[in-house]
C-alpha cells in the first residue's frame, strides 16, 4: 500500500528527542508499505537576503531516523521547490513567522534598519514573510521515480496545498482564553505600566494592552453566573424539568441524545458537519403505526420482508442510530468502530475510528445537505484521505440508497418504488439527490432479508469512476425494540462475480440500534 504521510512546521516537535518520538510511528507505517513524508510550512518568500531552506533541517531528521529505524530500506531526503502565483496578493500581507525571537527594542531595530516586517510570537517577536497559495511542486516526477524504485522518500512541500498561515494556526484548546489576551502593540510601544492602569484592567510585561477582566469571588465557579449575580441558578446540582442545570435556559425539545456528534467516535468535525448530524437525528415528528394493510398493495417478497421487520402497531420512524464494530480492508484488514446517524433519503454521516499499522485512523463518510465526502486522518491529525466532489457525491448516494432497508419503515415512504421479480426478489427505485437508484432485495421464506444489491457509482480498484456491481450480504438479523434489522453484514464490490473475494472490504455487526 502507498502513504503519503503529511507534516507540517506545527505538526512536528523541534526538539531532537520529539522528533524521534514523532519518526517512530513513521516508520510502522512504512514497514511494509511504499512511504512517502512532506514536511513544510507552505511557500515562503522574502525580500533582501535569501532565507535558508524553510524546513530543510527536519526533513534530514526524519530521513536520518527512518533509516536508523529501517536499515534495510532505502531512505532518501529530497529537497523539492513550490510554484507560486506572482500576483498572490498573500505578498502584500506577511503572515508566516520564521527566524529566531527578538526582544521589542532588537525587533524595533531590525524593522527600521532592514524593513522587516515584525509580529510578535508570545512575548517575544519575529519576522514575518508573505505565504503564497502554492500552484505546483517541482520535483514531482523524481519523487515518482524514487518510490517505484522501492525509496523511502521524504521531501518539502506546503501542507494540504493551503496557506501555512492556516495550517500553522495553534488549536483552539491551547489558546487564551479570550478575557486573557493581550491586544498586540508595535515593537517599541512605551504601553502603561501596572501603575498608571485604571482598576479592573490586566497589564502583561513588554506593554500589552489592557483587557477588561471580571473577578470572580472566591468559592464562586467561574461559569456560575447566576449564582454569582445574587440569583438562585434553577435545577443547579440537580436535574430540571425543560431546563439546563446550571443556567436554566430552555432546551430545544426537538433535540435528544442523538442530534449531538459521537465524542466517543472521532474528534469533532466541521461545524457544518455536526450542524447536518443534528439535522438528521431529529425525531420523526407524529410517527404512523405499522398496520399490515399498509403493505399489501407491495410485492410479494417485500410484503414479507416488512410484516417480519416491523411488528403490528410499531411506529414507523424514518430514521435511525447505529452503534457497530467490525473490520475494513484498507490494504489488509483492520478493526473498527463507528457510529452512524441515517435519514433515508435526505442522508447519513458514518462516522468511525480505526487502528492501521497500529496506528489510529479517524474520520467520516457522509451524505448530507446534497453533497458527498470522505476526511479521514492518521493519530488525529495528518490529512489520509479527503474527497469530494460530484463523483463522490454520487457514490454516497449509490450507499445511501442501499442502507434504506436499515429503516425499514422507508420502504412505505414516496421515495421509493417497488417492481417485483419473482418469488424471492423485488427491485426498489430509491430516488435521492435527483437520481433513481435500482436497488433489489433478495428476501428468503421467512421474511428474513437476505441480499441488497445494486450498480453503484464508484471506482474500485482505484480504476475510473464507473457503476460496478456492489452487494450487501446479511449474515444474521436481531431485534431492536420492536423492528428487527440486519445485525451482521458484508459489503462490497464485484458481488455475485468471481471477483467478489477483491471486491470485499467491509465486515461488521450492529450492537446497537434505535429508531426515532
Amino acid at each position: 500500500m502507498r502513504i503519503v504521510a503529511a507534516l507540517g512546521g506545527a505538526a512536528l516537535p523541534r526538539r531532537g528527542a520529539s522528533v524521534r518520538e514523532a519518526v517512530r510511528g513513521l516508520a510502522d507505517l512504512a514497514d511494509g508499505n511504499d512511504l512517502v513524508v512532506t514536511h513544510g510550512d507552505g511557500p515562503q518568500s522574502a525580500a533582501g537576503p535569501a532565507l535558508p531552506p524553510p524546513g530543510a533541517r527536519p526533513p534530514g531528521v526524519i530521513a536520518r531516523e527512518l533509516r536508523r529505524r529501517l536499515p534495510s530500506r532505502e531512505v532518501v531526503a529530497l529537497l523539492t521547490e513550490t510554484v507560486v502565483d506572482p500576483g498572490d496578493p498573500a505578498f502584500a500581507r506577511p503572515t508566516r513567522l520564521v527566524g529566531r525571537t527578538y526582544p521589542a527594542h532588537d525587533a524595533g531595530h531590525l524593522h527600521a534598519e532592514h524593513g522587516w516586517t515584525m509580529r510578535r510570537d508570545g512575548d517575544f517577536w519575529r519576522r514575518a514573510v508573505p505565504s503564497p497559495e502554492p500552484r505546483d511542486i517541482v520535483g514531482l516526477a523524481a519523487v515518482a521515480r524514487l518510490v517505484e524504485d522501492g525509496c523511502l522518500v521524504v521531501a518539502v512541500g506546503a501542507a494540504e496545498g493551503r496557506p501555512p498561515a492556516a495550517a500553522h494556526r495553534r488549536p483552539r484548546r491551547h489558546a487564551r482564553p479570550r478575557h486573557r489576551r493581550r491586544a498586540s502593540r508595535p515593537p517599541g510601544h512605551p504601553g502603561r505600566t501596572a501603575r498608571h492602569a485604571p482598576a479592573g484592567r490586566l497589564h502583561g510585561p513588554q506593554g500589552g494592552g489592557g483587557v477588561p477582566l471580571r473577578r470572580v469571588p472566591p468559592g464562586r465557579r467561574r461559569g456560575d453566573r447566576l449564582a454569582h449575580r445574587g440569583r438562585r441558578a434553577p435545577g443547579r446540582g440537580r436535574g430540571h424539568e425543560g431546563r439546563g442545570p446550571v443556567t436554566g435556559r430552555r432546551r430545544d425539545p426537538a433535540r435528544n441524545d442523538h442530534t449531538r456528534w459521537p465524542a466517543s467516535a472521532v474528534s469533532r468535525p466541521p461545524a457544518s458537519v455536526r450542524r447536518d448530524w443534528a439535522d438528521l437525528a431529529r425525531p420523526t415528528p407524529a410517527p404512523r403505526r405499522f398496520e399490515p394493510a399498509m403493505a399489501e398493495h407491495l410485492p410479494e417478497p417485500v410484503r414479507r420482508w416488512l410484516h417480519h421487520a416491523l411488528g403490528d402497531g410499531v411506529p414507523l420512524h424514518g430514521a435511525a442510530r447505529l452503534r457497530m464494530h467490525g473490520r475494513i480492508r484498507l490494504g489488509s484488514w483492520w478493526p473498527f468502530e463507528a457510529t452512524q446517524i441515517l435519514r433515508p433519503p435526505t442522508g447519513f454521516i458514518w462516522a468511525a475510528k480505526a487502528r492501521v499499522a497500529r496506528l489510529p485512523v479517524a474520520g467520516f463518510d457522509r451524505y448530507s445537505g446534497g453533497d458527498g465526502e470522505m476526511r479521514w486522518r492518521l493519530l488525529g491529525a495528518l490529512p489520509v484521505m479527503s474527497a469530494g466532489g460530484p463523483d463522490i457525491t454520487r457514490s454516497a448516494a449509490g450507499r445511501l440508497a442501499s442502507e434504506f432497508v436499515l429503516v425499514p419503515a422507508a420502504a412505505l415512504s414516496p421515495f421509493v418504488t417497488w417492481e417485483a421479480v419473482d418469488g424471492e426478489r423485488a427491485v426498489a427505485r430509491v430516488a435521492i439527490g435527483g437520481s433513481v437508484h435500482a436497488v433489489t432485495l433478495t428476501v428468503a421464506p421467512s421474511g428474513a432479508l437476505a441480499t441488497v444489491t445494486l450498480p453503484r457509482w464508484g471506482d474500485p480498484g482505484r480504476g475510473p469512476f464507473g457503476e460496478h456491481r456492489f452487494g450487501v450480504v446479511v449474515h444474521r438479523e436481531a431485534d431492536f425494540g420492536g423492528c428487527t434489522v440486519p445485525a451482521s453484514l458484508s459489503a462490497g464490490w464485484w458481488y455475485g462475480t468471481d471477483r467478489w473475494p477483491e471486491g470485499e472490504f467491509i465486515r461488521f455487526q450492529i450492537d446497537r440500534y434505535e429508531h426515532f
